[in-house]
């Protein structure tokens, strides 16, 4: 059994282009503002989590760093099935960092 792509991708695109054929735009503005709107957001947590770790200024070094490195700026220009996956990435270690940093291993930060 080969697998091409991750789970949830392929429902993710069938919802892209859902969206898209009941708006009368081109699938590809779909794809190209979700890819944005999903590196924005991996910018985000990464911001998030390294401002825990290093502070402001080296969380604004990180995120700059990140929106101009080389292989996300080639990973945006075509829809690949890698680019959802780094905002939930960032977003979970970045949840964790919360739980055990500030809650001491619990739950009660959500609370």
């Amino acid at each position: 059994m080969v697998v091409r792509y991750p789970p949830g991708f392929p429902l993710l695109l069938a919802g892209l282009f859902k969206m898209a054929r009941w708006t009368g735009t081109p699938e590809r503005w779909w794809l190209q503002g979700f890819t944005l709107a999903a590196m924005g957001g991996a910018c985000a947590f990464l911001y998030a989590l390294a401002r825990m770790v290093v502070g402001e200024k080296g969380a604004l070094l990180t995120a700059g760093l990140w929106i101009t490195y080389p292989f996300n700026v080639w990973l945006t220009k075509q829809p690949n099935s890698e680019i959802p996956f780094f905002a939930l990435l960032y977003g979970a270690l970045l949840l964790w960092g919360k739980m055990y940093g500030e809650g001491g291993g619990t739950l009660g930060w959500l609370y």
